[in-house]
């Protein structure tokens, strides 16, 4: 922006008020997590699939919920339409993002591991 202005400029300080798309949700520092966790307190996280929502979610049953976790594709009986979907296993628990071929084909693309 300095440049652009035909001057310099440096940030000394960054304060987010605010992410999209969570302007309604209040920021925590890391600091503020770790002192609730080392407390045995609930850190307020949200979850992760959150901001996947507009996603079509995906129920994987036990053995193809596996096969997604080694990185290897699976075929669904009923396909949501081609793109990303939000993947789930049998415990309705989220396992990541896939990407549906309309096909019947989920392909795994960012899985959480635990």
């Amino acid at each position: 922006i300095a440049r652009t202005l035909g001057t310099c400029g440096h940030v000394t300080a960054l304060r987010r008020c605010w992410v999209e798309p969570f302007e309604h949700e209040p920021m925590r520092t890391l600091e503020a997590v770790t002192r609730a966790c080392e407390a045995g307190e609930d850190p307020g996280l949200l979850p992760p699939d959150l901001p996947l929502a507009h996603l079509p979610a995906v129920a994987l049953e036990g053995w193809q919920a596996d096969r997604v976790r080694h990185g290897q594709e699976v075929v669904l009986a009923r396909s949501p339409p081609p793109g990303r979907v939000r993947l789930y296993d049998g415990g309705r628990r989220f396992l990541g993002m896939g990407e549906s071929d309309g096909r019947g084909k989920i392909r795994p693309r960012r899985l959480f591991t635990v």
